[in-house]
């Protein structure tokens, strides 16, 4: 069956309402990366147009599954797929979502409706940048992007910086996004990225909307350092695994390492460079390209354990070969 496409420059977004509960971020989080990463595939001939046939056949998909709200009513599964134009000028951005109930509201109606929030930043500065974002409905998308924040960089996303399209096939609706980039990318780089997912059911329009996003953390507007980490591949690239763990010095009684970040950078090309979370017992484990690679810890500490203050001259480094895993020394950190 066809895509039933919608196009249209304008809809009717109940933005305040969004906004306001997408600033939502746990307290006490640090400010790093949340820990998402995903790749990207150079692609050619992506036409916007809701239909994801052209699409390569290697492009991963992602799960978008991070609860950031009251999600008692959340049951759909949605996915994440991304590429770029091999001219480094264009993003390209599928998700799907096997909705139960598509909820596009009349002017006059109830102030929530689907919708989907974009982020990106394609300037990914360590030191830290200003992301772009943009609000899609079911029929059409709108430039959110804070133009008087304190990076420049986010005054430059326009309406006109966003193409996008939806479409309904067999239950699954489909956004399918081109976005114009303020300045090129490359294979063999990372960009700050991430996506929530706003859901609205017939049957609970009188209850909490389900607010899911692919990595952690709301507040994604106000900082790229909520954003997960795309990275964007060649299209042959092959992967391996850089894995490792961390443990405090010897007679450092420091907190649980549970979902600590470290960050891992490419030392032959700065601009690649990614936020791994650890697991409970402070392991971490992340694929990339094969490359020479340094790990640092992300971030410090602050609130009811702002005392802890890790030393930032920690590091582990190691080579990543195709399809092997490389266990680096343990990262051990100190305290200033």
């Amino acid at each position: 069956m066809a895509p039933n496409t919608l196009t249209l420059p304008e809809f009717r977004l109940r933005y305040a309402l969004i906004a306001a509960a997408l600033t939502f971020a746990p307290a006490g989080q640090a400010f790093a990366e949340n820990g998402a990463i995903g790749y990207a595939r150079p692609a050619s001939d992506i036409v916007i147009d809701g239909d994801l046939s052209e699409w390569p056949f290697n492009a991963m998909r992602f799960p978008i599954e991070t609860a950031i709200w009251d999600n008692s009513n959340w049951r759909d599964a949605a996915f994440f797929r991304a590429a770029y134009d091999p001219s480094g000028e264009y993003l390209y951005v599928a998700v799907e979502i096997a909705d139960e109930s598509a909820i596009d509201l009349p002017d006059g109606g109830p102030t929530q409706e689907d919708s989907l929030v974009l982020y990106l930043d394609a300037e990914h500065s360590p030191r830290g940048s200003g992301p772009w974002g943009f609000l899609a409905g079911l029929d059409g998308v709108r430039n959110i992007s804070n133009d008087e924040g304190w990076d420049p960089q986010t005054a430059r996303a326009t309406d006109d910086s966003a193409q996008m399209a939806v479409a309904e096939t067999d239950g699954v609706r489909i956004y399918e996004w081109r976005i114009k980039l303020d300045q090129p990318v490359r294979a063999g780089m990372s960009i700050g990225f991430d996506l929530i997912v706003v859901d609205v059911d017939d049957e609970v329009l009188n209850q909490p909307t389900g607010y899911i996003s692919w990595g952690e953390f709301g507040n994604k507007a106000q900082r790229a350092a909520r954003l997960g980490d795309l990275v964007l591949l060649a299209s042959d690239d092959e992967m391996g695994t850089l894995s490792g763990d961390m443990a405090w010095a010897d007679g450092i009684d420091g907190p649980d390492l549970g979902a600590f970040r470290v960050r891992v950078q490419d030392r032959d090309d700065p601009e690649l460079w990614v936020t791994v979370a650890s697991d409970e017992a402070g392991r971490y484990s992340v694929d990339l390209p094969a490359g020479n690679y340094c790990v640092t810890p992300a971030f410090l500490l602050y609130g009811p354990e702002a005392e802890y203050r890790m030393t930032d001259d920690t590091i582990v480094c190691g080579r990543v070969e195709a399809n092997v895993e490389t266990q680096l020394p343990t990262l051990v950190k100190s305290i200033r």
